[in-house]
């Protein structure tokens, strides 16, 4: 996908930063982080990797948040997929948009 390191950066990167550094209470604190803040954000729980919660960003357009915890071996991962027919709604670009809103939104919460 042409945006897929815009989307990546803007969407993924941040919440596995914020939520998945050692330093910033990552593993399972930083997973109870996260799970407080996509509730706080208005998500609902999905049951999908380590955390994850679906989100509703226009009528037609669902997205979800899904984390995985870091370990000794892995960094922690962050992922933003959205519903299937997403593109014939909106174009990558604003989708990867959209992505990024939702991850500064989660981290807010967390704040």
């Amino acid at each position: 996908m042409f945006y897929a390191p815009s989307s990546v950066e803007r969407a993924e990167a941040p919440p596995a930063r914020g939520f998945g550094a050692a330093g910033s209470g990552g593993g399972e604190g930083g997973l109870a982080r996260f799970r407080a803040a996509a509730a706080a954000a208005g998500g609902l729980p999905l049951e999908l990797a380590d955390a994850a919660f679906a989100f509703q960003a226009l009528p037609r357009l669902a997205l979800a948040a899904l984390m995985w915890a870091g370990d000794d071996e892995f960094p922690a991962q962050a992922s933003v997929v959205f519903d299937g027919a997403a593109g014939h709604y909106l174009p990558a670009e604003d989708l990867a948009r959209i992505g990024g809103l939702l991850a500064r939104r989660l981290i807010g919460a967390a704040s």
